[in-house]
């Protein structure tokens, strides 16, 4: 076996296994700015991001009675976004809405029906209590599905109903079409094992959504080492997917064909999202890995980098370094002259502003 890929998969199996999930105890009673670092604090693990307009953004909590959050960006403060009920469930799967207390949203994706109105995908992994791996599900392993009414103030959530994940698949990722076609990644199937990925042995999937046929499937040629990060082509003809340090494009087509895979030579990769004509992700650095042993020592900081749709050519944007107070960053947003900065971890987002 590789040393080299044997130490960065231990790194991401103890993310996965020890702290993907837990609230690292960043005190909130300090939410000071650290270096170029400013904070959004009381949204525990903003593990993903999406933009509703140009006043605000949406921010998951990826822990135990935390939900959704609606940032605002002018005036830089967040607040618990609720949301009522339809009357009439467009989705069905689901007889009650989620809990607020048990609500842990995961991965996120908003798709605009117009200026006023918008279709909002939540991944929720609805137990009480945290989930502890991405190989086994919970009481709710669901995609929540919302309309979002950007006509007046504030955006207002609808909650639409659900569709369920298969038995024991915990969903990590999620983006859709302008059909209401719903594609996820599973990270790590439930007879997969830590050795697989020593082995660099595929271990997850996108699995695909349709109205026709009302449930997941997997789409056959999609499966990589963890898949993670999901984003859709403007024409909805292509996949983008994060696994460990590659980016892959596939055709949305049963069975997917693979176009071509890019290394991510600054560390990881995890979510990756639209801005403008271009791909953005961030995620941890990695620098002078251990050749043994799983710690954190060589994720000493975060990268944002471009990703070209077209041949996924990657291009660093920027670096920048943890701190004691925000570390573990997910997802990553330049907007106008500010950057936008989630974490799978701690108690807080993350802005600073762009030269």
């Amino acid at each position: 076996m590789n040393i080299k890929l044997k130490a960065l998969s231990l790194t991401v199996l103890s993310l996965i296994s020890t702290s993907l999930w837990a609230n690292k105890d960043n005190s909130s009673a300090d939410c000071l700015p650290t270096g170029d670092l400013n904070y959004i604090c009381e949204i525990k693990s903003p593990e993903d991001l999406a933009v509703v307009n140009d006043d605000y953004l949406i921010a998951s909590g990826m822990s135990p009675k935390n939900g959704l959050h609606l940032v605002d960006i002018q005036q830089k403060n967040a607040e618990r976004l609720p949301f009522k009920i339809a009357e009439t469930l467009r989705y069905t799967d689901c007889e009650t809405a989620p809990i607020i207390d048990e609500f842990q949203a995961h991965g996120i994706s908003l798709r605009k029906v117009n200026n006023n109105e918008a279709w909002l995908y939540v991944i929720n992994h609805g137990g009480s209590e945290q989930i502890s791996d991405l190989a086994n599900g919970k009481d709710r392993e669901t995609i929540e599905i919302f309309s979002v009414n950007t006509q007046h103030n504030k955006p207002a959530l609808t909650w639409q109903g659900c569709v369920k994940m298969p038995e024991n698949l915990v969903a990590n990722a999620v983006v859709s079409d302008e059909n209401g076609t719903i594609y996820t990644t599973v990270a790590l199937h439930p007879n997969d094992t830590a050795m697989d990925f020593f082995g660099n042995r595929p271990t997850g999937a996108i699995y695909r959504w349709t109205p026709t046929a009302q449930k997941f499937e997997k789409l056959q040629g999609t499966e990589l080492v963890g898949n993670n990060g999901i984003e859709i082509s403007k024409d909805g003809k292509h996949l983008y997917v994060v696994a460990m340090t590659n980016v892959s494009k596939f055709t949305a087509t049963q069975p997917a064909k693979q176009i071509t895979t890019s290394k991510i030579e600054l560390g990881l990769g995890d979510n990756i999202r639209w801005v403008g004509d271009r791909l953005v992700l961030g995620a941890s650095r990695l620098e002078n890995c251990p050749a043994t042993g799983a710690d954190f020592s060589c994720m000493t900081g975060y990268h944002v980098s471009a990703v070209d749709p077209e041949n996924l050519k990657i291009t660093p944007i920027l670096k920048g370094e943890n701190t004691a107070e925000f570390s573990g960053v997910s997802v990553a947003l330049p907007l106008n002259n500010t950057l936008w900065l989630g974490s799978f971890q701690g108690n807080r987002l993350a802005y600073k502003t762009l030269e």
